[in-house]
């Protein structure tokens, strides 16, 4: 006779694990206060969401009932456009975090140094007979 095997605990143990994640994943991130009037640092660069995409500005300006700055597309041909964006109509504003060290653009260099350097020493050997 064969043992009775249990009713497959398995998938609904996987079933289970995968809605806890999904559940995780759909959190909502809490509403930060509106920002106070304030001009910040001209290297600081924020990102103000107003619907689906931000608008990133620099050199930017907190009123007591607007935003403004340069947006970073148009900077630096046009540094004296400024926009101004109502805080009724922000939905989110968060400083956008400085890439101070540049780890992609050095990692990049060094890779097509390296690359070149590596090709050149294989071209050698190869053209030198050794």
């Amino acid at each position: 006779m064969l043992p009775l095997s249990p009713a497959r605990p398995l998938p609904v143990c996987l079933a289970l694990a995968l809605t806890c994640l999904a559940a995780l994943g759909c959190s909502v991130e809490p509403h930060s206060a509106p920002p106070a009037p304030a001009a910040l640092d001209a290297t600081k660069v924020v990102q103000v969401w107003t619907g689906p995409a931000p608008i990133t500005l620099r050199h930017v300006v907190v009123g007591a009932d607007s935003v403004s700055g340069v947006r970073t597309d148009r900077y630096p041909i046009c540094d004296s456009c400024r926009v101004s964006i109502a805080q009724t109509e922000i939905d989110s504003f968060r400083l956008k975090p400085t890439d101070s060290a540049n780890n992609f653009g050095t990692g990049m260099i060094l890779g097509l140094v390296t690359g070149a350097v590596t090709a050149w020493a294989v071209l050698l050997v190869s053209l030198s007979g050794t």
